[in-house]
């Protein structure tokens, strides 16, 4: 690291750089080996403490790749086997038709909704304290799975939840318990553990922040369930687990090391972008071994490029920052030279902007005629926004009508782009490319409307929705959240900003079955 990369590197986080301002830990690791390391903003504006490599943050979804090497060693160990049906574990899961194997909750593949997904629709506030049994009974409540085992992949935080319980069941100890004794204790990471107790004093833990028109707020929780993220640590441990994927301390050698990167298939074959709470993927052209997290005001990424023998950890507690393309930002920097094609881009494209023969993205609704999916594509705030049945998302420009979302999660081609015949395809993390056509929004009957107002009840969540109608326009009341106006797809579905409802095609309809974010299919019933 000579000084003029430093001096760039630095200028990537001048937002942040700010003693009125929460910020960022950086760390830039060669095998484990900080070549640097900086805290950028303070850990509690409260009071007036800086962020620094030793600063302790929650690492959200990162804490991934921590549960699932604890299932890796308990396999070393003979205790537990990836193929095993996890009902042999979890009786629970016995329930359903498919079976769910230990590798499909590694994987995200098992189908299992989404519990935090499930939690906001009925109402329950991450913000608040629940009880484990209170979420695994959510959990339990579902009767059915969002797909067969094994013939989709679903990120699902439901999965990692269960792997934390399934460690507990078969070693004896909690997850917090068992994670410290195999890994933080003997790699030295004496910052690091799973919080499961929300009333615990952690020293050094920088205060989560979401940036308001006032300026910043508080951004908490007393949520402690743990598995699916949970785990607290910092830079300088995080530089020890690094190491340790160079040259494995924890048992089995580097054959271990090479089961946690090896990628998951599907039934039909196909290969995963995911493995042991890993992504795989690439950059310009170098392999990248990582994972992004966020919770509440919390927001991390740990990228590895394996054959470089480069890690970029990034760690923040402002919801506003994006690690994940920082990250890339800082590799550029530190490999300049040795990747191929062009930088990750700095801002979203702008909307309006046309590329090389024209192919940008035409605002408007677009359908997937075969399967009654749909996709939104919006000009908001001068920007491309992509709107799915899973979120929002700004897009980037990546090439000739090419565009992209932030961590390469979704990638957009614009086919075509003239009247009568505006056709893009959607390719997504995991799935397979599916092709939709530009439609115009339908036209709906009052009356059409009039009937499907109504309370609805939906058993696995324990919750009943109310439908308002003003004339054509439907409005859904649920709880925990401000009532939404629904827009209407087809005659069949209405969608809000991230919900969907889906009637059936007889006139008069009595349900609906609900679509929300990584959750498919909650069967509403007219009460």
């Amino acid at each position: 690291m000579n000084k003029e990369m430093v001096r760039r590197i630095d200028r990537l986080f001048r937002e942040w750089d700010d003693p009125g301002s929460p910020g960022c830990s950086l760390g830039i690791l060669r095998r484990g080996k900080v070549l640097y390391s900086r805290g950028y903003g303070m850990a509690s504006l409260e009071h007036n403490v800086p962020i620094s490599q030793k600063t302790v943050f929650d690492l959200g979804s990162t804490s991934k790749q921590f549960v699932a090497f604890c299932i890796a060693l308990l396999e070393k160990r003979g205790k537990i086997s990836a193929e095993d049906d996890a009902a042999r574990y979890l009786p629970e899961l016995g329930k359903y038709a498919g079976k769910i194997r230990v590798r499909h909750l590694l994987h995200h593949t098992s189908g299992i909704r989404d519990y935090l997904a499930l939690m906001e629709l009925a109402g329950m506030r991450y913000e608040n304290e629940y009880p484990d049994e209170q979420i695994f009974n959510l959990i339990k409540m579902q009767r059915d799975l969002n797909f067969t085992p094994g013939n989709e992949f679903l990120y699902s935080n439901s999965g990692y939840l269960l792997l934390g319980e399934i460690i507990k069941r078969v070693s004896g100890f909690s997850l917090r318990e068992f994670a410290e004794k195999n890994i933080f204790s003997p790699l030295g990471m004496k910052n690091t553990h799973f919080h499961d107790d929300y009333s615990v004093i952690v020293r050094n833990k920088a205060t989560g922040y979401s940036a308001s028109t006032n300026g910043f707020k508080t951004d908490i929780s007393l949520f402690d369930v743990v598995g699916d993220g949970g785990l607290n640590t910092n830079v300088t441990d995080l530089a020890k687990w690094d190491a340790n994927f160079y040259v494995n301390r924890l048992g089995g050698g580097q054959d271990l090391i090479q089961k946690i990167i090896t990628p998951g298939r599907l039934n039909d074959g196909r290969e995963l972008g995911y493995s042991y709470g890993l992504f795989l993927s690439g950059y310009r052209e170098q392999r990248i071994v990582s994972h992004g997290g966020a919770w509440v005001g919390y927001r991390s990424e740990m990228m590895r490029f394996p054959d470089k023998d480069l890690t970029i950890v990034c760690l923040s507690n402002l919801v506003q920052v994006k690690p994940t393309h920082l990250s890339k930002r800082v590799a550029d920097i530190c490999l300049e030279g040795e990747l191929e094609g062009r930088p990750t881009p700095v801002t979203p494209c702008a909307a309006g902007r046309r590329g090389v023969k024209g192919r940008s993205p035409s605002p408007g609704l677009y359908l997937d005629e075969r399967n009654e999916g749909f996709i939104e594509l919006e000009s908001a705030g001068g920007k491309y926004v992509l709107r799915d049945d899973e979120s929002r998302y700004e897009l980037y420009c990546i090439g000739v009508g090419r565009y992209a979302v932030a961590g390469g999660l979704r990638e957009l081609l614009v086919l075509a782009d003239v009247p009568g015949n505006t056709r893009v395809m959607l390719k997504k993390l995991n799935s397979g490319p599916v092709e939709y056509r530009k439609a115009p929004r339908p036209r709906i009957a009052g009356s059409r409307a009039a009937r499907l107002r109504g309370r609805y009840y939906a058993e696995e969540l324990g919750t009943e929705y109310i439908l308002r109608n003003k004339g054509v326009r439907l409005f859904l009341e649920r709880p925990g959240a401000e009532p939404e106006e629904l827009r209407w797809i087809t005659e069949r579905i209405l969608a809000g900003k991230y919900i969907s409802l889906t009637f059936p095609k007889v006139p008069a309809a009595r349900s609906f079955l609900l679509d929300y974010c990584r959750i498919k299919g909650i069967v509403f019933k007219k009460s």
